[in-house]
Parts: C-alpha cells; sequence; structure tokens
C-alpha cells in the first residue's frame, strides 16, 4: 500500500508543469484525508465521481483517436514485403474498364 500523503506531495510539483490536468483518485476516507488536502491546495481534482470518471475517460479516448487521424503513414520504399504493383495495376486497370471510379465492394474473385 503507498503513502496517499507522500504520494500526493510527489504529484504537486506536476500539477501546473505539465499543460495538461493532473487528476488522483484517492480511496480510503479518513485515511486519506491529509492527502487529498494536499491535491486541494494544489487544484489537483481527485475522488472523482464514477460519471465524471468516465467522462474523463471518453474524453481521453476521444483524443487518442483524434491524435491517430493525423498520424502520417511511413512511406513505401521498393521491394518492401506485401507490395505487389503488378496486382495493384490489374486492380485498377480492371476498375477503369468497368466504368468504375471507387475500388470498394469488388468481388476478389474477378481478377
Amino acid at each position: 500500500m503507498t503513502d496517499p500523503t507522500k504520494t500526493a506531495r510527489n504529484l504537486v510539483p506536476y500539477a501546473q508543469s505539465l499543460g495538461k490536468p493532473v487528476i488522483a483518485s484517492w480511496m480510503g476516507g479518513n485515511e486519506v484525508a491529509p492527502g487529498e488536502a494536499i491535491l486541494n491546495k494544489a487544484n489537483i481534482r481527485h475522488s472523482l465521481s464514477r460519471h465524471s470518471r468516465a467522462r474523463f475517460q471518453l474524453h481521453a479516448h476521444f483524443s487518442e483517436n483524434l491524435r491517430s487521424l493525423y498520424e502520417t503513414p511511413m512511406p513505401v520504399s521498393e521491394g518492401q514485403a506485401g507490395l505487389d504493383r503488378e496486382c495493384a495495376e490489374s486492380i485498377i486497370k480492371t476498375a477503369r474498364a468497368a466504368g468504375r471510379t471507387i475500388l470498394t465492394n469488388m468481388n476478389p474473385n474477378s481478377f
């Protein structure tokens, strides 16, 4: 078991320096009250309700999903495993010959 008061003291320097909210969850009633007082003084949110924790988790997942949308894929190099230019060209030629403008909903057995 950790010392909740010591842990709270160790969190204080990070309350404003990270540029992100610091949230703690202290459980233990009166045993953790001194640690909660330290967190209050440093404006660190703690002992969130179940609803608040769920909302925070939802925001964290949303943020991670948003960040992943902006990831730039690595360029594909010649000879990379799994790269089959001839197959890709065949798929595109077949779609063009059929007058298609998109490559979705294709039957893989049509090649």
